[in-house]
């Protein structure tokens, strides 16, 4: 469990017992005869609920933190085991991949896209073939594709693909 999703339980847990005791001391002072049925409802508003609802507040906003920052871990994680696959094979099939990791390619597309967009990955890509090669454009015959010999043509920053075999190859554009 991450802190933030720690910390939202603990506030749940605070803001009920919160109200539990203002609503105890409040009930027990109408039952003793020192206070009237409207001012334990005031009471127990002002004192009990309105306090309750703010650490609520605030426990739900931190929960909800804590669930966003667990599905970036997941990512993180899964970008990882791609970049751990890929640069001790050199090549990685994709399908494979995807069973190893327990996702599918859609997912690790994704993630490829995004370390590509993270400057974290160069190689290329064969998605046609459901192929994952890790490469640096140094090692590349300048202009060819790596994966047919045919000539490549730009498709975005820091990218370039085959137009005879689908082939996509992402530079390490730092250099």
């Amino acid at each position: 469990m991450n802190t933030s999703r720690a910390w939202s339980l603990a506030l749940f847990i605070i803001a009920f017992g919160w109200l539990g005791l203002w609503g105890l001391f409040f009930v027990s002072g109408v039952y003793a005869g020192k206070t009237d049925v409207p001012a334990m409802i005031l009471g127990v508003g002002l004192f009990g609920v309105v306090p309750a609802l703010i650490l609520g507040g605030i426990g739900g906003y931190l929960r909800a933190r804590g669930t966003q920052e667990a599905q970036q871990m997941v990512q993180i994680d899964l970008q990882q085991q791609i970049l751990g696959a890929v640069e001790t094979r050199g090549h990685v099939d994709l399908g494979r991949l995807a069973f190893e990791l327990g996702t599918d390619e859609q997912q690790i597309r994704r993630a490829v896209y995004d370390l590509v967009n993270k400057r974290l990955f160069t190689g290329y890509v064969n998605w046609n073939q459901r192929e994952l090669y890790s490469a640096q454009a140094a090692d590349l015959p300048e202009g060819q594709c790596p994966h047919c010999g045919g000539r490549l043509e730009l498709a975005g920053k820091g990218a370039v693909v085959c137009p005879y075999c689908g082939t996509e190859t992402f530079l390490d554009t730092q250099h």
